[in-house]
């Protein structure tokens, strides 16, 4: 092997190796567009109470974590236990538990993740369900606004829907 290429092995090892730390987030759209764009792309739109953490070896399958260097085989992967108490999307209940992967350095991942703790918890599903620090993401403590602009969202999608269900139910 050559000497470019043992460089090159050298800096593709230590990348996989080492976590990134830089994570830049573009400005966001005002909050009703954030809810509005979450509905549409049917993200997982829940309050819930963190209850645990759990580190476990992780898989030595390459995935884009690999790349970001979020995951490796030495620090493994960090998982979030939480409850569901409010749930904005169909399908998912209060009380049902959830199991959030954890992300952070360069992949924005959110990061408030102390057992007890309440969040307002946008998050969308890769492998596994995942929230980012660039949405709008926060403690319950500061989501009033915010709980109240998904309230009006969900009511004004359900009151739009209604008449397209009642028509097509009352189909022989």
């Amino acid at each position: 092997m050559n000497r470019w290429m043992q460089n090159a092995a050298g800096l593709l090892w230590a990348a996989l190796l080492a976590p990134a730390q830089a994570c830049s987030c573009m400005s966001p759209p005002p909050l009703e567009q954030q809810v509005r764009d979450a509905f549409d792309a049917r993200d997982l739109i829940v309050l819930v109470e963190i209850t645990g953490h759990e580190r476990r070896r992780a898989s030595l399958a390459f995935t884009a974590e690999h790349l970001l260097g979020e995951v490796s085989p030495w620090r493994g992967e960090e998982f979030i236990q939480a409850r569901i108490l409010r749930s904005w999307t169909p399908g998912f209940q209060s009380n049902q538990r959830l199991e959030i992967r954890k992300l952070g350095g360069a992949a924005c991942g959110y990061e408030d993740w102390e057992n007890g703790k309440r969040h307002l918890l946008f998050m969308t599903r890769l492998t596994w369900w995942v929230a980012g620090l660039c949405g709008p993401s926060q403690p319950e403590s500061k989501a009033a606004e915010l709980i109240r602009l998904l309230d009006a969202e969900a009511q004004r999608r359900a009151a739009r829907q209604t008449p397209v269900q009642a028509k097509s139910a009352s189909r022989p």
